[in-house]
């Protein structure tokens, strides 16, 4: 595979100097390397041409990896670097070499990376030569500061993926032919020596080149689910604007067509007025409104009491303090949480916790119940949108019992293809945030440090604060309320729970707590916005067309439209306008359903 990548290199710098098509892997391997390198003085320094090595096999993962060639100065690689991870779509892998200077916020790669991710949710960093750091915890390594997250080496700029560092095959290792399982072997080795153990118990998690491969198919599988979701949203407006065009541009029908278009135009235009008006201060804004209140409320609400404890008089939670008003059965007490702590605990280490799996807990429990609460506000919302279009056809069609029938069984499968489509969109939403808690970070991860900072004072100080006791007060005969100094009494909790407890039940709290907070708001945002957009939006704008079709409109003899059109529509560029977005939308709308076999997939 080495001399592979170094002759297709060199035959693309080659091809690239005017020297003709590129050779074949026969002929090169024929071939000296005197030979295989003639006239390579002509050859230019660096090319454009992109190698492209396939790798298949059963157990190899699923994504494209590209190489990109080292920052020195010159334009050519720093253009390919940046064209490629200014792509919002794809991940970046930020390397650097323990086996060279510290790095600094200075150094291009890192330049580069903070210009195009600066929140880094889209960068993985990896450490090469782990071999040559010292894994200590105490000797302040910059790159051990990296792994540990401690520090500001690089500006602020931290990679959402985490550090990984890796032992990979040395250059001698190389010349000597090592196989990759030797090199694998020895990396196992060096990451299970006492102080490497150490490292990764702080981190929470194990490191080397496997571990590295499964982060990455991981984060790219959370990339590639919201690629669709993205690619869909585009997809969709696109085809909005076609069907916006054709339907200011209709075809010229016949008489009867024209009457029935008479009926069509205005069911369309009284129903998008009514939905407008109850989008603006009637119902349906009403019922957005209550589907962010109710998803938000349902978040765990931590108290810094046990659960035998009387929450103090007058003691104000961090929720409340936030305007989240959580309902009694979520609340979460501190020595529930810290048995849950205990429950995934490493018995060999007790420095090793499993946040992960207490954050999946909450997360699986509160995301289901988002689900559940979107998927009702979407039965009550298309059931607002039928109480409108009934109110409106009776006023269009009062005088046609058929016809008033007509428009409501036509709408009807109109309406249920949106509210399937919004129902598909928050189940995509529901697995997007039943991901591991690592791929969801928040687009405002300054602010919610922040916030966990507060949260996180607020529940230390009141855990480990004695409970305060007030007398009960009187009344003086001027009825001036006279009250007695409060006193303290001990705490069961400071019996039960010692001071590292509490400060390790407060950091979780105040994590946990402020992450589904965080969730809540983005998730109720996402989908009651999409909800209403499809109402508002795409199911206004398809109520003509959806009616011209349903009722035969669209099945005019061909030789019949054609003479009428000819008669009635001389402009032939705007018929091939038509004809080419029409063209256009038929294709979109296959695009659209292979997208949806891939989601269900």
């Amino acid at each position: 595979m080495g001399e592979i990548c170094h002759w297709a290199g060199e035959e693309a710098r080659r091809a690239d100097g005017g020297l003709g098509n590129v050779r074949t892997w026969s002929e090169l391997a024929q071939m000296t390397e005197a030979e295989r390198k003639a006239d390579n003085s002509d050859w230019p320094d660096f090319t454009n041409n992109i190698v492209l090595i396939n790798v298949a096999g059963p157990n190899q993962p699923n994504f494209d990896v590209e190489d990109l060639p080292g920052l020195n100065g010159h334009n050519i690689p720093l253009k390919l670097v940046s064209d490629c991870i200014s792509q919002p779509q794809n991940l970046i892998v930020l390397c650097l070499s323990a086996g060279s200077k510290d790095a600094s916020s200075a150094d291009p790669e890192v330049q580069l990376a903070r210009r195009y991710d600066p929140t880094g949710q889209r960068t993985i960093g990896v450490i090469t030569r782990a071999d040559l750091l010292v894994p200590s915890l105490d000797d302040g390594s910059t790159f051990v500061d990296y792994l540990l997250d401690e520090g500001d080496h690089l500006g602020g700029y931290r990679p959402a993926g985490g550090w990984w560092p890796l032992r990979l095959r040395t250059h001698q290792e190389r010349t000597r032919k090592v196989s990759l399982l030797k090199v694998r072997e020895v990396e196992r080795e060096l990451f299970a020596e006492s102080d490497w153990i150490a490292i990764q118990g702080r981190v929470g998690r194990q490191f080397g080149i496997a571990e590295l491969e499964m982060k990455l198919e991981e984060l790219f599988g959370h990339k590639v689910r919201e690629n669709i979701i993205l690619i869909k949203r585009s997809l969709s407006e696109s085809m909005q604007e076609h069907d916006q065009w054709l339907v200011a541009n209709p075809t010229i029908d016949d008489p009867v067509g024209a009457l029935h278009d008479e009926i069509i135009y205005r069911v369309s235009e009284n129903l998008r007025n009514r939905i407008q008006l109850s989008n603006q201060s009637g119902n349906l804004v009403d019922l957005q409104s209550q589907l962010e209140k109710d998803i938000q409320k349902a978040v765990p609400e931590f108290m810094p009491f046990t659960a035998d404890e009387e929450v103090q008089e007058g003691y104000n939670s961090f929720c409340k303090s936030q305007g989240f008003y959580v309902d009694s059965r979520d609340q979460v007490f501190a020595d529930q949480l810290l048995e849950k702590i205990k429950q995934y605990t490493s018995r060999r280490n007790p420095d090793e916790i499993d946040s992960r799996a207490i954050m999946q807990s909450y997360q699986d429990n509160y995301v289901k119940r988002w689900n559940e609460t979107a998927t009702k506000h979407v039965d009550v919302l298309w059931v607002e949108v039928d109480k409108l279009l009934l109110e409106v056809t009776k006023e269009m069609c009062g005088g046609s019992p058929a016809l008033l029938d007509v428009v409501i069984a036509r709408l009807g499968k109109l309406k249920d293809h949106h509210k399937n489509d919004t129902l598909r969109f928050i189940e995509e939403a529901r697995r997007l945030y039943s991901s591991p808690p690592e791929d969801l970070i928040s687009a405002s991860k300054s602010r919610l440090t922040q916030m966990k900072d507060e949260s996180y004072q607020h529940f230390l100080r009141h855990l480990n604060q004695p409970l305060m006791l007030t007398p009960p007060s009187s009344l003086s005969s001027s009825a001036t309320r006279i009250s007695s100094p409060a006193s303290s009494t001990p705490r069961v909790l400071h019996d039960t729970m010692s001071v590292e407890e509490r400060e390790k039940c407060a950091r979780y709290q105040a994590k946990i707590g402020i992450i589904m907070i965080s969730w809540a708001i983005e998730f109720s945002s996402i989908v009651g916005k999409y909800a209403q957009s499809r109402v508002t939006g795409d199911y206004t704008k398809e109520v003509i067309p959806a009616l011209r079709k349903g009722m035969g409109l669209d099945e005019v003899v061909e030789s019949v439209r054609k003479r009428a059109g000819d008669v009635f529509e001389s402009d032939r560029k705007k018929k091939r306008e038509r004809e080419m977005r029409a063209n256009e939308l038929r294709k979109l709308n296959e695009i659209q359903k292979h997208l949806e076999k891939i989601s269900d997939y």
